[in-house]
């Protein structure tokens, strides 16, 4: 048998790896070990997004919560205010609530008059403005 100059003849009972086969290996083990840490980014990416909108829908639940209670307890309260909150561990949230009387009506057996106000809570975070968290409701008043 002849052979080609620079190829050696395997001796029998000699096993292991060509130098090809072991770089395909680290070329596969490459190629998963990217597709892990992609995947890895998204989800802490994922996570993150949700964790905001958590806090930003806690957020306009407690501004609507205290401006009903304001309401209740006959407060007068300004068409359009805004301010910056925090909530959790955040002090970045800004906030801004409308309101606009929507109807009035007055109960003619009780002589109560009663008005109806709509109402649009939005908060953001202070460094993405873009990702607004919003609610909008009707409230009443009672007097």
């Amino acid at each position: 048998m002849r052979l080609i100059k620079g190829i050696r003849k395997v001796k029998p009972g000699v096993y292991g790896f060509t130098l090809i086969e072991v770089l395909a290996a680290i070329v596969v083990l490459s190629f998963g070990v990217v597709v892990v840490l992609r995947a890895l980014e998204t989800s802490l990416s994922a996570m993150g997004s949700s964790r905001d909108t958590m806090w930003g829908n806690i957020l306009v639940r407690e501004i609507l919560a205290g401006t009903e209670l304001d309401m209740r307890s006959g407060m007068e309260i300004s068409s359009y205010s805004s301010g910056q909150a925090q909530i959790g561990p955040y002090r970045d949230f800004m906030w801004e609530r409308e309101m606009e009387p929507a109807s009035v009506f007055v109960l003619e057996s009780e002589e109560t008059k009663v008005s109806l106000y709509k109402v649009d809570v939005g908060v953001w975070r202070a460094g993405s403005p873009g990702r607004r968290y919003s609610a909008e409701t009707f409230l009443r008043r009672i007097e």
